[in-house]
């Protein structure tokens, strides 16, 4: 999972000049949860939810008798 993330986030970085100069306001689209989101919210909320994954894989990694305590695949 993390190498995945790590994908992503290069991903994002090598586009990010091309981003800043193109307005993001205007586009929107739905959010099951959180209703109409331009992309600079969708972006914002991609980088959080990443982030709160990443949280998760650290505190998978961090818990006692890990990896011992992995269920087999």
């Amino acid at each position: 999972s993390l190498p995945r993330m790590l994908e992503s986030f290069t991903g994002f970085r090598s586009i990010e000049h091309q981003l800043e100069s193109i307005d993001l306001s205007g586009p929107k689209m739905a959010h099951v949860l959180l209703g109409e989101l331009n992309s600079y919210q969708w972006l914002v909320l991609l980088g959080e939810h990443e982030d709160r994954h990443r949280q998760q894989i650290e505190e998978v990694r961090g818990a006692p008798g890990y990896p011992a305590n992995q269920p087999p695949t």
